[in-house]
């Protein structure tokens, strides 16, 4: 039973994980979207900037495999290296530090997805 909850937990991390991925993605498109060049589907941003590089740690950090994301925390300081905010992550991150203290959902809706 042990082994059970913690592997749900540490699944429910991964998902805070992807979730904070997608945010930072999406902040990061409308950062800079005028560095995408026409019909272009290959290389699409220039990858210099703060932002593209808290992306890239983050997505080196999550490990699906294992099930493994980091603590919230650690999540909240690499975004504080994304110069700027990146519009719902304390959100995010105060409801993945809320599961991290209680191992309760307590806001499954922290998890969708916007249309």
């Amino acid at each position: 039973m042990f082994e059970a909850r913690e592997r749900w937990d540490r699944g429910i991390g991964v998902l805070f994980g992807w979730r904070l991925e997608r945010l930072i993605d999406a902040e990061r498109f409308t950062r800079h979207r005028a560095d995408i060049p026409p019909f272009t589907d290959g290389t699409r941003y220039a990858v210099d900037r703060p932002i593209h590089r808290v992306l890239v740690e983050l997505q080196e950090a999550i490990d699906a495999d294992h099930w493994y994301a980091p603590p919230a925390q650690d999540l909240r300081e690499l975004c504080a290296r994304a110069e700027g905010v990146v519009p719902g992550a304390d959100e995010l991150l105060a409801a993945y530090e809320s599961f991290e203290r209680t191992r309760t959902l307590d806001r499954p809706e922290a998890l969708d997805v916007p249309d």
